[in-house]
């Protein structure tokens, strides 16, 4: 049984978190789960983070990975 307090009803918490991490220069990954997203507020809070992620630049992981590696291969 889904005990339904422990789910957020609010995405903010995510957006402050994204933006956080973009001023501290942090690469932000996201798992988004359907059914979380359904319960929390019938997929409201994904458009809002999904509108706030289409306005930035983002990184495919391969590019984050080559990067570490010649961050690697310099020092």
């Amino acid at each position: 049984q889904l005990d339904l307090e422990l789910v957020p009803d609010d995405c903010e918490p995510v957006l402050e978190q994204l933006r956080r991490n973009e001023e501290a220069g942090a690469v932000s990954t996201l798992i988004v789960h359907p059914i979380t997203m359904y319960l929390c507020d019938r997929f409201k809070g994904i458009e809002r983070i999904l509108e706030y992620v289409s306005s930035r630049t983002s990184v495919h992981m391969s590019e984050v990975h080559a990067a570490a590696l010649l961050e690697r291969q310099a020092s």
